[in-house]
């Protein structure tokens, strides 16, 4: 018998070569091994067909290993990330909600985009409507900038350099350099979001 061990380090361990004496009784052959491997009789040729048998394993091993790096967790290189958002910017966002017929303000086959100054953000909101009803869009440069911003943001919806009075519920939606806020309780509006973006970060 061969005891093949694979080792973690993937190390082949082979049993060391028999000490075959071959010894003429009559007329078969009679094998005495040495000490260190009594009680096993092969004669050479059937040595031979093992150690061939032996080659498809040792090519076999490495290719196995190498499988099983790429494909078996932790180790594979190409380990999932964090899902990066499919929404960068304004653009993103309004290629998505066409792509889902969500009613838009649109004019001339385009969405109407409306420019907003508000104190609360470093940036002016880009208004647009969706079922009839205003959003607020904040695009930023950089996400260090959304970040920036967002920090500002405190879980009920309110501000900590400023006090603003909502006329509804509002709710805070942010993706990569994008902040939503939307006032109101349109269930249509809000579940478009939150499929978007997922659930709102603050607000009511």
């Amino acid at each position: 018998m061969i005891i093949l061990t694979i080792s973690k380090y993937s190390a082949l361990y082979l049993p060391r070569p028999l000490d075959v004496v071959p010894r003429a009784v009559g007329s078969e052959s009679c094998l005495r091994m040495s000490s260190h491997a009594a009680g096993l009789t092969k004669s050479k040729g059937s040595r031979l067909m093992v150690n061939k048998a032996i080659i498809p394993i040792l090519v076999a091993i490495p290719i196995i290993l190498i499988g099983a790096y790429y494909i078996l967790p932790p180790f594979g290189p190409n380990q999932p990330t964090e899902e990066q958002s499919p929404i960068n910017d304004l653009s993103d966002l309004l290629g998505l909600l066409v792509a889902n017929e969500v009613p838009l303000e649109m004019r001339e086959g385009g969405v109407v985009v409306r420019d907003m100054e508000q104190p609360f953000f470093s940036v002016d909101a880009q208004v647009i409507k969706i079922y009839d009803e205003a959003v607020q869009v904040f695009e930023y440069p950089t996400l260090g900038a959304a970040e920036n911003d967002l920090s500002l943001v405190t879980p009920d919806g309110q501000f900590q350099t400023v006090q603003v009075v909502w006329v509804g519920t509002v709710h805070f939606y942010h993706a990569d350099r994008l902040i939503v806020v939307y006032v109101g309780e349109n269930d249509d509006i809000i579940s478009t979001f939150e499929d978007l973006f997922g659930p709102q970060f603050a607000g009511g």
